[in-house]
């Protein structure tokens, strides 16, 4: 069990450490129902004070409230003995447990990977709330980037709606943000502080749609 109000996020971050190739998105959650992947251990929620609630229902008393792009842990073996109407169990340890309706998450497989248009330049987290996890990436606008710290780690940009996760290359997991797609703003999914980042400029033609993914 997780026993840290910030250790939710803490560990999505070291299993970037971890290889694997992500579950096909429309699948995904029906795929972890089935059968536990190292892909299944955390959702995220695609909501701003999406409801927890203390039984699986609408009529239940709401618990508490995940904020946009919060890491869940999913509690499987409860939620496969009571999965009703698209609900799951969280259990992120304290007071962060209960239930929530399934349609609010997203899961690693759900993300889909920026092929064209990626509008942000450079993307920073130096609040120092961030720890030990500050980061600096310039971007490309197929959604490549390359961190200036770890090495100058290569990245990519993957969406799922209302996140952004900022996934090294070959690995299943890394940084999930919540991300506004109107404004291509950045923000902690548990501080809720804005992340600095420079826009690319004279985007027109092709791009004036927005980003493509693949």
């Amino acid at each position: 069990m997780i026993n840290n109000p910030c250790a939710s996020f803490l560990v999505v971050l070291l299993l970037a450490m971890l290889g694997g190739r992500p579950a096909a998105a429309a699948e995904h959650f029906q795929q972890c129902l089935k059968h536990d992947a190292k892909d299944c251990f955390f959702f995220f929620s695609t909501q701003n004070d999406a409801a927890v609630r203390d039984a699986p229902g609408q009529e239940a008393a709401i618990r508490w409230r995940a904020g946009t792009g919060m890491a869940l842990r999913i509690d499987w073996a409860r939620t496969r003995s009571r999965h009703e109407n698209g609900w799951a169990y969280i259990d992120n340890g304290y007071e962060e447990k209960g239930w929530i309706q399934s349609a609010a998450l997203v899961g690693y497989g759900d993300f889909r990977k920026v092929s064209k248009c990626w509008p942000i330049k450079v993307l920073e987290d130096d609040n120092e709330l961030a720890g030990d996890f500050m980061f600096s990436a310039v971007f490309t606008e197929n959604g490549a980037g390359r961190l200036t710290s770890e090495g100058g780690a290569l990245v990519h940009a993957w969406y799922a709606p209302n996140l952004v996760l900022l996934r090294k290359n070959k690995k299943l997991s890394g940084y999930v943000y919540a991300f506004d797609r109107a404004t291509n703003t950045v923000k902690h999914p548990l501080h809720g502080y804005t992340l600095r980042r420079t826009l690319v400029s004279g985007r027109a033609g092709t791009c004036s749609s927005g980003f493509g993914v693949q």
